[in-house]
């Protein structure tokens, strides 16, 4: 038998442990098998009748990956603002921000795959223009938002149907 204090091995006629001075507990005899529980039915667990921002308000599990897209969007958006007055690369400049506002945008608010998509791909045409120009890789960032816009996104597809089959089902 062992201590269940210390864990040191006692006799097994010892009512207490020699070396902690911990009682010890008498072996029990096993207990008899329970019954099996009867049968519950479910019921689900979401509430009924919400609409896509409820849902993601309320049900959706990934909530952070989507927001962070949107924040990382916000986020380049906000340095191509600052670095081109710093460039003077002008109105070229404020074409890239307001891609990003409103890639970010429609992610963010209407949680578009479509735009989560096209953010990846003009992260990764970013990237592929500042290696070429520049030979150092810039403009990651918006690969990174991209890819996170994907995951959420598609994400929330998929429970937001899960969701809609789960309570048609249950009406």
């Amino acid at each position: 038998m062992f201590c269940t204090n210390c864990g040191k091995q006692v006799a097994d006629t010892a009512t207490q442990c020699p070396y902690c001075n911990e009682p010890l507990e008498a072996k029990a005899a096993p207990a008899a098998p329970a019954a099996p529980a009867a049968p519950v039915q479910s019921t689900p667990t979401r509430p009924v009748g919400l609409t896509k921002k409820d849902f993601f308000k309320q049900c959706f599990s990934q909530k952070g990956t989507v927001i962070g897209a949107a924040v990382l969007c916000y986020v380049s958006a906000v340095v191509t603002f600052g670095s081109s007055f710093i460039s003077g690369a002008g109105a070229w400049a404020l074409i890239d921000v307001a891609v990003l506002l409103g890639l970010g945008l429609a992610v963010h608010l209407a949680r578009s795959r479509v735009c989560a998509i096209a953010l990846t791909c003009y992260g990764l045409y970013n990237v592929i223009f500042m290696l070429i120009t520049t030979g150092m890789i810039g403009g990651w960032l918006v690969l990174v938002a991209g890819v996170l816009a994907i995951i959420g996104t598609f994400a929330f597809a998929k429970q937001w149907k899960a969701y809609q089959t789960e309570t048609a089902a249950g009406n």
